[in-house]
């Protein structure tokens, strides 16, 4: 039997994945998000529009209340979707793919092509019109690692998509 090694890595020597460019996601992802806020409150005033003609019995307060919270929802989702948009990058690198979102915790995701089991890209109807897509890739260790990357141009997620695919392709033959 061989004479197991097992030596010491030094920490200076890996690789630093901090002082990566991260893309970041088109512009139109902003509009996306402040119009689902927007969409919501929409939905929102319309119930309290629909109560107040119902004639319950509620008092006006109520609904003035309610009308100032709708109008609050639409501030606080604008500055919470220009810092959800701020804070979302991604970096495709020789060996993995990084992700990282949050502005309040931050995490950052990084995971390497042997690991990836799927790549699937998607438009949702306000995707489509707002000329976006969604890059979803899939991983070995579970719903946990995966991550979607928002926000993207629709050529740019198929260029990304079947760039990873050859590279699975290449590896699962090499093996």
């Amino acid at each position: 039997m061989k004479d197991f090694v097992n030596n010491s890595i030094d920490l200076n020597d890996l690789p630093d994945f901090e002082s990566v460019h991260l893309e970041i996601s088109e512009k139109n992802y902003f509009i996306k998000m402040v119009m689902q806020w927007a969409i919501f409150c929409l939905v929102y005033s319309l119930i309290l529009l629909a109560l107040m003609n119902a004639k319950w019995g509620i008092p006006i307060w109520i609904f003035k209340l309610s009308s100032f919270f709708a109008f609050s929802f639409v501030l606080i989702g604008v500055f919470l979707s220009f810092k959800r948009y701020k804070s979302i990058g991604y970096a495709l690198r020789q060996k993995d793919v990084i992700f990282q979102r949050g502005w309040l915790i931050k995490k950052t995701t990084v995971i390497p092509f042997n690991r990836i089991q799927h790549v699937a890209s998607k438009q949702s109807f306000l995707d489509k019109k707002l000329g976006l897509a969604v890059l979803r890739i899939y991983t070995a260790g579970g719903s946990g690692s995966d991550i979607s990357i928002v926000g993207l141009l629709p050529k740019e997620a198929l260029k990304i998509k079947e760039f990873i695919i050859q590279l699975i392709d290449a590896e699962e033959r090499t093996e």
